[in-house]
């Protein structure tokens, strides 16, 4: 790797039966937004969400796991040359949302894409959620333990932990886009929310029910109060 010596992780925090995450990276200069990838372990063959540099520093445990079968993007944001380095490690392929191929094209390879909901892995599921990007989507994996929403940046979590939709681009039409997406999602049923990035150093939220409709309703209600003439999180 270029000569740059990598730090080596003897393994990854679990977070919830059978699901592991990356430390904490800071993509963006001087902000505190961090973001994470996560290993899915499946006896059918593991899955790795988001995206992370630091999956070379974690290989040795991932492949004490059993490796990756595939790995997702919920939007082009989580796309990396470091996809391009997991496909070499693991021989992962790499799903993304149709709409956001093009631009994650640009920064690695594409394998496969979906672009209708539905089953993409035994107890995993597609969800498209456009707003935050024009083809941001969730993924939704079943376990024994409880029900996982991978929500990419479609909701993330402030310094304060109040959940906040990001918009990236501007227009009412957007704003509308972001609250047809959260309404298709607000009742599936959730016990753990997992976000691609927060702004604090907490990656993941278990959630009753009825917390998860209160989180999705509150952030519909702030968007509804608002005209988006800049980009910013509401």
């Amino acid at each position: 790797m270029s000569g740059r010596q990598l730090m080596r992780v003897e393994h990854m925090n679990e977070i919830y039966p059978n699901l592991y995450e990356t430390d904490g990276e800071f993509p963006f200069a001087g902000s505190p937004f961090q973001t994470r990838a996560f290993l899915l372990v499946r006896p059918e063959g593991n899955l790795w969400v988001y995206g992370s540099g630091q999956v070379e520093a974690h290989a040795e445990f991932i492949r004490g796991k059993g490796g990756i079968k595939k790995q997702f993007l919920s939007h082009s944001d989580e796309a990396g040359s470091f996809c391009d380095r997991t496909r070499e490690l693991f021989g992962a392929p790499l799903t993304c949302p149709e709409q956001e191929k093009e631009i994650v094209s640009t920064k690695c390879q594409v394998d496969e894409t979906f672009n209708e909901d539905g089953e993409l892995e035994s107890g995993f599921e597609f969800v498209m959620t456009p707003g935050h990007t024009v083809g941001s989507s969730c993924y939704l994996w079943h376990t024994l333990a409880g029900n996982i929403l991978f929500i990419g940046d479609n909701l993330s979590p402030d310094k304060d932990g109040v959940w906040r939709a990001i918009l990236l681009r501007k227009g009412l039409n957007v704003r509308d886009e972001i609250i047809h997406s959260l309404g298709k999602i607000r009742n599936l049923k959730i016990d753990l929310l997992v976000p691609a990035g927060s702004q604090n150093d907490k990656s993941h939220l278990a959630v009753t029910q009825q917390q998860w409709n209160e989180i999705v309703d509150d952030c519909i209600a702030r968007l509804n109060s608002i005209n988006t003439s800049d980009v910013f999180a509401v």
